[in-house]
């Protein structure tokens, strides 16, 4: 949550310093984002119904697989 607080902060900054009208990038980052959590709706509906009752296993799996990598990052390239 604070990396998103921090990329809005340095997107602000960077927009007033180039003198760019904020009104349209807003929109266009507003409209993106609708767009991409309407088809993560629409994809995890799909989903749903393709695994049925196996869907929250996935999840955990999924999380493990995430977990492994940053682990792995942080001890092979630390």
């Amino acid at each position: 949550m604070l990396a998103q607080k921090l990329d809005a902060f340095a997107v602000g900054a960077t927009l007033s310093f180039l003198g760019v009208p904020v009104l349209l990038p807003a929109a266009i980052i507003g409209v993106v984002t609708f767009l991409l959590c309407l088809f993560g709706l629409h994809f995890g509906r799909a989903a749903q119904r393709h695994f049925e009752g196996s869907l929250q296993a996935v999840a955990g799996v999924i999380l493990i697989l995430i977990g492994l990598r940053i682990l792995l990052q942080h001890a092979l390239f630390a």
